[in-house]
């Protein structure tokens, strides 16, 4: 390149790298391009005249302060930095870091937190993941780093929610004496308000079937793990002759039906009109339900006749 404004080709994008110093304008008043590579980039400025192409990518000048440099720096009508020895990079949009961009202190509790916020508001088949990330302040690509579809976060949400039932069936069975029928109506008791107390909770983790082949066995196990302190009280605690007839399993099975049952008609379709009378509701229909499966002796103490002389 001769020294002197010379007329670049006009292309959408031309690139000059040198490795000395470059100089342009008249003798007696030039700037030096000093650094081993300086690269211009020409833009059009107007669609329809290519020879105004006329940008700086980046560049450094050997005196920022000259002149030339602030009067380059005036005809570009944008204010770029320079600095001896140094390149000056232009910011792009890509490489700076967004606001609520994936940095979060724990993303995947807060994405199973506000998802159960979002079901509660607009029911299950609303929910998109999409908009999960938005209310968090992060990108649906941060939020699929940790659950690739909208079905993995409900299948967490879900094992979060049979863990928290878990914890709950447990203090129940510990707080209670070691006797069949006063620990599963405890156990019991403890699963109908769960149910009530985390509706949103509750219609992921009995909606639609989320592990269909296996797909998520921390759910599979965190859903046994529930269904297996009642199995473990009727094993411990229940008459023999009961378990001849049917296995621990078959008789939780039978309990969860039935108490799920109660919690879906008293809360969703407001069978009863308050709490209370619900709950006095449900320890009336577990009496015979326990009798018939375990016998007079799981019926509380009111309820037994008096022996016959």
């Amino acid at each position: 390149m001769r020294s002197g404004c010379s007329r670049l080709p006009c292309s959408p994008l031309t690139t000059i790298s040198a490795t000395r110093p470059l100089s342009c304008g008249a003798p007696g008043n030039a700037f030096s391009l000093s650094s081993r590579c300086a690269s211009v980039r020409y833009r059009s400025a107007s669609p329809t005249d290519s020879e105004s192409m006329l940008a700086f990518s980046t560049f450094v000048v050997s005196d920022p302060a000259s002149s030339a440099h602030l009067a380059v720096r005036a005809s570009l009508g944008q204010v770029v930095t320079a600095q001896p020895g140094r390149m000056s990079r232009p910011r792009s949009s890509k490489g700076r870091r967004q606001h609520g961009s994936y940095h979060h202190g724990n993303l995947p509790a807060a994405l199973r937190n506000v998802a159960k916020e979002l079901i509660a508001e607009r029911g299950l088949e609303r929910f998109t993941l999409r908009e999960v990330a938005r209310r968090i302040g992060v990108t649906h690509v941060a939020a699929y780093r940790h659950y690739v579809d909208r079905r993995a976060l409900l299948a967490a949400v879900a094992e979060n929610g049979f863990h928290q039932l878990r914890r709950r069936l447990e203090g129940a069975r510990k707080k209670t004496p070691a006797a069949l029928a006063p620990r599963l109506r405890a156990i019991l008791a403890a699963y109908l308000h769960f149910c009530w107390d985390e509706p949103a909770l509750t219609a992921v983790m009995f909606g639609p079937r989320l592990s269909r082949k296996g797909e998520f066995p921390r759910l599979e196990a965190a859903v046994m793990e529930s269904l297996g302190i009642i199995v473990q009280t009727i094993t411990a605690l229940a008459p023999r002759h009961a378990l001849r007839r049917r296995s621990a399993r078959d008789l939780g099975l039978a309990l969860w039906t039935f108490v799920h049952g109660f919690s879906t008609l008293s809360y969703d379709k407001a069978a009863y009109p308050s709490a209370r009378k619900a709950a006095g509701a449900f320890d009336d229909m577990l009496t015979p339900t326990l009798v018939g499966m375990f016998g007079s002796r799981a019926a509380p103490p009111r309820a037994r006749r008096p022996p016959e002389r």
